[in-house]
């Protein structure tokens, strides 16, 4: 019984040989996420008269977040200027 867990030297092999040749690389590296932002013209309706540049929109932002993000920079809006 050559082949029964004894080498022919008479040294126990060790149960489970394939494991040992299994060995751990190094961790992965993180990559960095990318984020995207998106820049937004907003123009009058009558006169295509840019009324305001929003910079670092994101791409998921709403209509309600982009006329948010106009009111702060304008607060009056587009009436400013008109009387």
């Amino acid at each position: 019984m050559e082949g029964a867990g004894v080498s022919r030297e008479g040294t126990p092999m060790s149960p489970a040989p394939v494991l040992a040749l299994w060995r751990q690389g190094p961790p992965a590296k993180k990559r960095y996420k990318v984020v995207l932002f998106f820049e937004v013209e907003i123009l009058d309706a009558r006169t295509r008269e840019k009324l305001c540049f929003l910079d670092k929109v994101e791409p998921n932002a709403t209509i309600a977040e982009i006329k948010s993000l106009f009111n702060k920079a304008r607060p009056w809006g587009s009436t400013v200027g008109w009387w």
